[in-house]
């Protein structure tokens, strides 16, 4: 089938003439083209740009609105915060007031515990007074009392008991001590096992009397230990004391040692009463007795205060009735004891040659009469009127109750010695050893303080105040005497050196009322050597070190402590002095006097002279 094709052509019929025409149309249809591409491309990249930068101003936008966000929330925050700060300088201001209550309760409560702590030691010296008058006696009765005596054996009770009341009184003191921080610790390297069978010696009459049996046992022949002795013998003194005194009659005590690698055990174990379970944790505690438990309560704290500081520890196990353990553990070497720690040589009572001593000498002393007069200051009576009696034995005795008619009678009466109570009326022992070693009539005059104070710093006042001796309450007649036997013995016998000494026509000018230490001996010793030496020219400081025996720095050192001048003035003034006496004789002239007295230049001579003296040598004879 055939179709006849027509094309319909919507241009315009081109012939030759319209086809340059055409052409050129079409040339510039095309560049119009050309344009319109760029005219896009520019406003596609500026459509770009522009929906970047809008991009950009919504990212932007929310930045800011971000950051007004944070910048509210920061205000909100400050604003919580400063009522948090307000909050807290309230609560601090409140915490301040309640720390400064505490501050006011917590030095209520150290002075009530203060004025508790006095109270004990206060009571503590109080019994010291009757102690002494108990004690004494005792020791004189129990020595002059034959054996087989009726009242031997009440005899034997009392003086158990008077000494048990002691070990109480002492163990107050140390509790003190022990609670003030003022405990000390000595150490010594002894023998434990040495150590602990001489402390359980102490027990053995106990032992006997109870018939308890009563056993030291040890797993090796010794053991060396750093331990304090006074204190490792009251912490096994306490251990075995509680363990008597809780085992029946017919029980066991038994002390164990055994040694282990760092450290020893010591035990001691008892089938007495025992501890209750629920007292155990407390049974260390200050004060805690227990039911129905008699004692001070302190025993056992001081017990595990002593353990402590000797960095050991101590434990308890007990079955009431069938066993009660206590159990110390010691470390051994000495490095974990600090700065704080004195650490004393190692000497035993055998090495020391102290095992046996012959007491010849000192029961010769205590039996002897003696030319001297001693003035006794004691207000109570019985303690005064004990001394007197005991002291009369071997001297004349006078007695005042307090140191202001200790004082009249040191004007009245001629003393060798003031024996004086520390706590007296009116006036106390300090202020009247004080006035007696400051006043020139009678600082010649030993003192010797009796005290039932045990505190360390008290008896350093009253040696800072010139008392030659302390001893404590309660004391031992027989100490008493040879204290005072031996301090008149040395006075007596240094006064004889120096009248020796003092022999030249030299020395009358030199006075001395009284001799009291080595100090005093060896100025005596300069000043005779300056007297025989300082004519010469040639003596000098450095000869006399030498011949004195100290070297000169320690000369200088000795002679400034003592005179307030150096060695060299010392000797320059003395032989002015030497100087002046022989121009007022008028024997001699300034030049002569100048070389009589070792100065080798008249003009230095004269130039010292007039700078002591304030006058020339030369007007000096006449004025």
């Amino acid at each position: 089938m055939y179709v006849s094709k027509h094309y319909a052509l919507t241009s315009a019929l081109i012939d030759k003439t319209n086809a340059g025409t055409l052409y050129l149309q079409s040339e510039q249809l095309a560049d119009y083209q050309d344009q319109i591409e760029k005219q896009r491309n520019n406003l596609n990249k500026i459509f770009s740009q522009y929906h970047f930068l809008q991009n950009s101003v919504g990212l932007i936008l929310l930045l800011m609105g971000l950051l007004i966000l944070l910048a509210l929330y920061v205000v909100h925050i400050n604003r919580k915060i400063r009522r948090k700060n307000h909050e807290l300088k309230r609560t601090n201001i409140q915490v301040e007031q309640q720390k400064e209550e505490l501050a006011v309760a917590n030095r209520k409560i150290e002075q009530a515990t203060t004025r508790k702590l006095q109270f004990f030691t206060n009571v503590s010296h109080e019994i010291k007074t009757p102690l002494t008058l108990i004690l004494g006696p005792l020791d004189k009765i129990a020595k002059e009392l034959p054996e087989d005596s009726p009242l031997a054996d009440d005899i034997h009770i009392i003086k158990k008991n008077a000494e048990r009341l002691k070990r109480v009184v002492y163990q107050l003191l140390d509790f003190r001590k022990v609670e003030s921080n003022k405990m000390d610790m000595r150490l010594t390297q002894v023998d434990l096992v040495a150590f602990i069978a001489e402390v359980k010696s102490y027990f053995d009459n106990m032992a006997r009397n109870k018939q308890i049996v009563y056993t030291f046992k040890h797993d090796i022949p010794s053991v060396y230990l750093w331990v304090d002795t006074d204190k490792m013998e009251k912490i096994l003194a306490n251990l075995l004391s509680n363990a008597f005194k809780f085992t029946p009659d017919g029980g066991t005590v038994t002390i164990r040692l055994q040694d282990h690698t760092g450290y020893v055990k010591l035990s001691v174990e008892d089938n007495g009463r025992g501890v209750p379970p629920e007292n155990i944790p407390s049974v260390f505690d200050q004060f805690f007795t227990g039911d129905k438990v008699t004692g001070t309560g302190i025993g056992l704290h001081l017990t595990h205060e002593f353990v402590s500081m000797h960095k050991g520890s101590i434990q308890v196990e007990s079955d009431p009735r069938k066993h009660t353990v206590f159990s110390v553990e010691l470390p051994k070497g000495k490095s974990h004891f600090d700065q704080t720690c004195t650490f004393a040589p190692s000497v035993t009572e055998l090495s020391s040659g102290v095992a046996n001593l012959n007491t010849k000498v000192m029961e010769d002393m205590v039996n002897r009469t003696y030319d001297y007069t001693i003035l006794v200051a004691e207000d109570d009576p019985d303690i005064g009127s004990y001394l007197q009696k005991e002291l009369k034995q071997n001297f004349r005795i006078l007695l005042a109750v307090n140191g202001v008619q200790a004082l009249d009678m040191l004007a009245k009466e001629e003393v060798n010695m003031v024996v004086s109570d520390v706590m007296m009326p009116e006036m106390n022992g300090f202020e009247l050893c004080k006035k007696i070693k400051t006043d020139l009539a009678y600082s010649h005059i030993p003192v010797i303080l009796l005290t039932a104070l045990s505190d360390d710093k008290q008896r350093m006042y009253g040696i800072a105040n010139g008392a030659d001796d302390y001893i404590q309450k309660p004391f031992h007649i027989g100490e008493i005497k040879l204290r005072i036997i031996r301090l008149l013995e040395e006075r007596a016998r240094l006064r004889e050196m120096m009248t020796s000494a003092l022999q030249s026509p030299a020395s009358t000018e030199l006075k001395f009322e009284k001799v009291e230490s080595m100090d005093d001996l060896f100025m005596k010793k300069f000043l005779k050597l300056i007297e025989e030496s300082y004519s010469d020219s040639e003596f000098s400081i450095e000869k006399a070190s030498e011949m004195i025996g100290l070297s000169r720095v320690h000369l200088y050192r000795k002679v400034k402590e003592l005179t307030g001048v150096t060695p060299t003035d010392f000797l320059r003034n003395y032989r002015l002095k030497r100087a002046a006496a022989l121009l007022r004789q008028k024997n001699c002239n300034v030049n002569e006097v100048a070389y009589a007295t070792g100065f080798t230049s008249p003009v230095y001579f004269s130039k010292c002279f007039k700078a002591v003296y304030n006058i020339p040598p030369t007007e000096y004879p006449e004025k």
